[in-house]
């Protein structure tokens, strides 16, 4: 038996047995990991705030042969406010569906770790567009997983964007009018300084952003089709 300390953020529970439940949990120090809550549907249960999606808290656990069980918690954040507005849930649930696609066990990710909690503090927040929160997560998730975007400069020869730029399904990357190729389609310029703007712009600012609506709708649109593209 192996004594487990580490901190994670809750991304599905699930039901197992009368009483107990199974975590999927993003955590710090060793990825995805799943982890058993023993007597946590009991009406007294000491451990029963920590089952929920979005909870970030410190865990300790015991790892018996092939089976994680969590022993205490101590909740960090619950990030109660998202599960509390329709439009944050909904924007909440699709970080976590990202999550669970990109993240592996034994595979830990500081840096994604880092952003998503970023994410999910700003996601509670009620000053800031769910939209423009979503982008800025799909883009930190290219950062971290090796496939940054190039916004200022086209990929393929490095000169800065000065007219129309393309997205190259080939080259999984944004390129200049000279470097596409019939598997390229058109980014309008707005969509393109919706992506800039975001990109640049610390969590802490993003509420500061004034961008044009339909634009945003693009932008997200555009960066949802790329996700699915890389993340296959």
């Amino acid at each position: 038996m192996k004594n487990l300390k580490f901190k994670g953020i809750v991304l599905y529970s699930k039901d197992y047995k009368e009483n107990d439940k199974i975590l999927t949990l993003f955590t710090l120090e060793y990825g995805l990991l799943y982890a058993k809550l023993v007597g946590v549907k009991k009406p007294n249960a000491k451990l029963k705030i920590i089952k929920d999606v979005f909870c970030f808290a410190d865990f300790e656990a015991v790892s018996k042969s092939d089976f994680i069980t969590i022993t205490s918690a101590e909740v960090i954040e619950t990030f109660h406010d998202i599960t509390s507005d329709i439009d944050k849930y909904y924007t909440g649930c699709n970080i976590i569906k990202i999550l669970r696609a990109v993240c592996f066990e034994s595979q830990p990710n500081q840096v994604l770790f880092v952003e998503t909690l970023k994410c999910l503090k700003y996601l509670s927040s009620k000053n800031v567009d769910n939209r423009i929160i979503e982008i800025k997560f799909y883009l930190k998730i290219f950062e971290a997983l090796g496939y940054q975007l190039s916004l200022k400069k086209c990929s393929i020869c490095g000169d800065n964007f000065i007219n129309k730029r393309y997205y190259s399904i080939d080259e999984g990357a944004i390129v200049c009018y000279s470097c596409k190729n019939k598997n390229s389609f058109e980014i309008s310029n707005l969509c393109h300084s919706v992506l800039r703007l975001i990109a640049e712009c610390d969590y802490e600012k993003l509420h500061s952003l004034k961008l044009n609506n339909e634009a945003l709708i693009e932008a997200l649109n555009f960066i949802m089709q790329i996700y699915k593209d890389k993340i296959k």
